[in-house]
This record gives C-alpha cells, structure tokens and sequence, in this order.
C-alpha cells in the first residue's frame, strides 16, 4: 500500500458509539486509493486528520491544544445538523459516503493544514482565533466579559473558546434580538458580533448599542466572511470599533483583543 495515501484519522468528542460506525465506514476505503484508519483515541500524534465535535467546548479546547503542540493536522469539525459553515464540515448522522466526500475533500487541490496556513513554520493556528493571552489586570485580576453573537454554533465555540483560554469569561447568544436582551441585563467589556444572521443583523444590532447612552462606550468588533471595503465602510457606519474576517487569524485577534479591552479598562 502507497502510505502517501493513507491517512490516520483521530477524534476529540466523538463518543464511542459513533467511533464505532466512522471505523465501520473508514474500513470501507481500504480498497479505495486514498485510504482512511481511526486512530486510538487519546491523542493526534501521528494522525493526518481530527474529526472535532464542534458542539462540545471540552473538546475543542482538547483539539486547539494539540494544535499549539505542533501537530500538522487537517480538521472537520462534526456538526448536529445541516448548516453551512466555515471550514470543512461533517454534519450527522454519519454516513459512507458523507464522510469519505469530506476526508477526501480534504486532499483536493488548495486544501491547506493550519500549518500551511501559517506559512512560515511557526506553531499551527487554527481556522479561526488560537490562543491569547489578555486579562484584566495582566493575569491573576478580574478577568473581562465577553459577548459572542453568531448563528453557527462552530464560530460560538471557537471564539469562545480561545477568549476562555485568555480567562476572559463568555456568554453567547445566536441572534441579534437575544444579544440585544443580554446587553440591557448584562455587563460586557467587548461584544464579538456577526454581520450575517436571520432576523436582526449585525449593522443593525451594533447601531441599537451604539446609539444607547449607558453602553455605546463597548467595544464592539464585527465578524464576516465577506471582506469588501465597502462592508468595512457600512461597518464603520453602524459604529463597530473593529472589522475582522472569517476565518479569523490569530494574530488580528490578538491586536484587537489588546487594543479594545486595554481601552475597556481605562473606560472603568
């Protein structure tokens, strides 16, 4: 067998019932040129592909850990239902042909590791924000709160996840109407806010804070896949303090996460 071909597939929140059915249909490509093999769980040393429950905090953070490790890893992230979005996706019930499409999908031409998408050989970044390091009062102080607004669910846990790694506290909310709720209740040092969601959109939730006396003065960065200047102009306009693109790099997160929280404290 080309071992080229033959990829090494590892899993983080998987349970062991749906283990069970994806080696069952992994076994299914041994005749197939471009072979697949479930790895023993437990660890992605050595395996070409993560299979990441994106429903599941725990093990997000589990998979973005053993990114900062090194790992060359191509990812899927698993999804409950049938929605679009960012990065390659396996949406359940797991079956043959959906998952061996999505592996092999992987492989196409332009398809990139984090590595690769790193491009110059530093530890891997994920599709979305890795690690930061920000808190209140430079680590050991109150940490800050932070909003996350978006309809899908892997954005809400990637984003949420990388600003717990930073011990920044989070609460979410997966439409405008809900974040709009939450902000006359709560207090947030920074809202993540997406442009595109049903209902409500993002222009128009950031100019409802904006034009609120008691809490204009929050951050709010706005999250899109699309990247025209004039997307950034309409932004700009509804009064959001930073426009950042999905899949969101590691380091445009870190500045906007040192700029707009250090601002937060001063504002206190």
């Amino acid at each position: 067998m080309d071992r080229s071909k033959r990829h090494l597939v590892v899993t983080f929140g998987i349970p062991d019932f749906e283990r069970q059915i994806l080696d069952r249909i992994l076994r299914l490509s041994s005749t197939r040129p471009r072979t697949y093999e479930l790895a023993e769980d437990g660890g992605a040393r050595g395996a070409d592909i993560a299979l990441v429950d994106a429903t599941l905090p725990n093990a997000m953070a589990r998979w973005r850990r053993a990114l900062s490790g090194g790992t060359n890893i191509r990812t899927v992230y698993v999804t409950n239902d049938q929605q679009q979005e960012p990065g390659p996706a396996l949406s359940r019930p797991f079956l043959a042909k959906r998952v061996l499409t999505v592996l092999d999908e992987l492989f196409t031409d332009g398809a990139r590791t984090p590595a690769e998408r790193a491009g110059n050989g530093a530890a891997p970044q994920t599709d979305a924000v890795a690690q930061t390091g920000v808190t209140r009062n430079g680590g050991g102080g109150t940490t800050y709160r932070a909003l996350v607004v978006d309809d899908s669910r892997i954005i809400r846990t990637q984003v949420g996840g990388a600003l717990q790694d930073a011990n920044i506290e989070v609460a979410y909310a997966d439409s405008g109407e809900k974040a709009l709720e939450m902000v006359a209740d709560e207090s947030f040092d920074i809202i993540f806010l997406d442009v595109v969601m049903p209902g409500m959109d993002g222009y128009e939730v950031c100019k409802t804070i904006k034009r609120d006396k008691a809490r204009r003065q929050i951050p709010v960065v706005m999250l899109t896949s699309q990247s025209s200047p004039f997307d950034k102009i309409k932004g700009k306009f509804a009064g959001c303090d930073a426009y950042l693109t999905k899949p969101v790099r590691r380091d445009e997160f870190q500045r906007t996460l040192d700029k707009h929280l250090v601002q937060a404290l001063v504002s206190d």
